[in-house]
């Protein structure tokens, strides 16, 4: 019977070695990569949120203004959006509460609210806007929800 040399036997171990190492990489790979994409779409987003909530609290500020409009708004929300990717993608929603009800402003509305009306502005971004969506490939998706925060003021 013939022996192996030592030599050759090392070097068996150490081709073993590198395939436990290359299975464990791709068997942990896909798990990094799934926390790195995570992490990634959900700093983006918690900065879009972060700046859907400052246009509401600009567009509200503008709303309780005496001469404030729908348009005026609309411009304020714009402005505080300024820089974002997704500038001009928002929508912004009023209603004004003069003492019956809240009422969606469809133009004069806000404009025409005596002092003292609430007046509720509220910002929708679409999170396909806001974010990529790097987590549908994992089967995580955040398609057709939405980033929105209302501010509620009343008019001076």
């Amino acid at each position: 019977m013939r022996r192996i040399p030592n030599n050759c036997q090392s070097g068996r171990r150490k081709n073993r070695r590198g395939a436990i190492l290359s299975l464990e990489l791709i068997m942990v790979l896909p798990v990094l990569l799934m926390v790195l994409l995570a992490t990634v779409e959900f700093g983006i987003l918690l900065m879009s949120s972060q700046g859907v909530g400052a246009s509401a609290s600009v567009g509200a500020r503008n709303a309780a203004l005496p001469s404030s409009s729908k348009a005026s708004v609309t411009a304020a929300v714009a402005t505080a959006l300024d820089g974002y990717i997704w500038q001009g993608t928002e929508e912004v929603v009023i209603y004004v509460d003069s003492g019956g009800g809240f009422v969606f402003d469809n133009g004069p509305v806000l404009a025409n609210a005596p002092s003292g009306s609430v007046v509720s502005v509220t910002v929708n971004v679409e999170s396909d806007q806001a974010a990529p969506d790097l987590l549908k490939y994992f089967g995580i998706s955040l398609a057709g929800k939405e980033l929105t925060t209302t501010y509620v003021t009343r008019k001076e």
